[in-house]
């Protein structure tokens, strides 16, 4: 038999944690994405994630490269590290924490495609509250093309450049990379009676790899039976009422703008 591991170690070595100033002066010559980073940017992801950890830095420079790849960003951004944050696994001395409960799918219904369920809807987009409104382009049914619209929602490049293999979504991953980075805490959706099963499938992965809060707007007097077979493995609550809408919009948080919105519907007689 032969000899146990610690028989062929000649000296065991004690490495302790890097101190902020060494992680000034070492991070930047481990990998090109720090050298290039703001400086600011590098105490930000040591004091929340690796906390002069060498090894924690290589596994947040991997995800910080996912993320870079997936993004299309040139450089690394406090927005970008947030999300890879997120990605770190937690040493075994400290357990996951309990992923929170899922909001239920919230399900409005405009009977008579009114003008002014769609106005509020778009009033409540407010990207630096972490709300945004999703009104799917015209003209394709693909779940590509729907992550393309919400890509472009967010103010991002739709179009990724690089090869993927066969079988990934970089679009999807890129629009769960950035709603968790931002962070978006709320995506409602226009026009949801015309999302084919797979495109409400789609919101509903993102949803549970997101957590984000999911109001689905249809403006027609009763939901589709591809939203009803989609929502069968879901919790979710159906309201016809503007103002629960609203509520739903968190739309009372902006009641300047649902002002505006509301006189500009009466000027135009809706």
């Amino acid at each position: 038999m032969g000899c146990g591991r610690s028989s062929r170690i000649f000296i065991w070595q004690h490495f302790t944690r890097l101190t902020p100033s060494e992680v000034l002066d070492v991070i930047p010559l481990f990998h090109p994405i720090w050298a290039d980073a703001d400086p600011d940017d590098i105490p930000f992801a040591d004091q929340h994630a690796a906390h002069g950890n060498f090894r924690a830095w290589a596994q947040l420079t991997a995800h910080t490269r996912t993320a870079l790849a997936r993004t299309g960003r040139p450089r690394v951004d406090q927005e970008l590290l947030r999300w890879a944050f997120s990605r770190l696994a937690l040493p075994p001395t400290q357990p996951m924490p309990p992923a929170p409960p899922l909001s239920p799918v919230t399900v409005v219904i405009d009977r008579h495609d009114d003008v002014i369920h769609t106005r509020t809807a778009l009033a409540a987009h407010h990207l630096p509250s972490g709300r945004i409104t999703l009104h799917p382009g015209p003209g394709t049914t693909s779940e590509t093309g729907l992550a393309h619209d919400f890509l472009a929602t967010l103010g991002k490049p739709p179009l990724l450049t690089g090869r993927f293999p066969a079988g990934r979504q970089p679009a999807w991953e890129a629009a769960a990379a950035w709603m968790t980075a931002l962070p978006v805490t709320r995506l409602t959706v226009l026009r949801a009676h015309r999302l084919t099963p797979r495109r409400i499938m789609r919101l509903l992965e993102l949803r549970a790899l997101t957590g984000i809060h999911l109001p689905l707007v249809c403006h027609r007097p009763h939901p589709p039976a591809a939203l009803h077979q989609a929502l069968r493995t879901a919790d979710y609550s159906l309201t016809t009422d503007l103002d629960a809408a609203r509520r739903h919009y968190c739309l009372e948080r902006l009641a300047g703008r649902w002002a505006a919105v509301g006189a500009a519907a009466l000027i135009e007689g809706v």
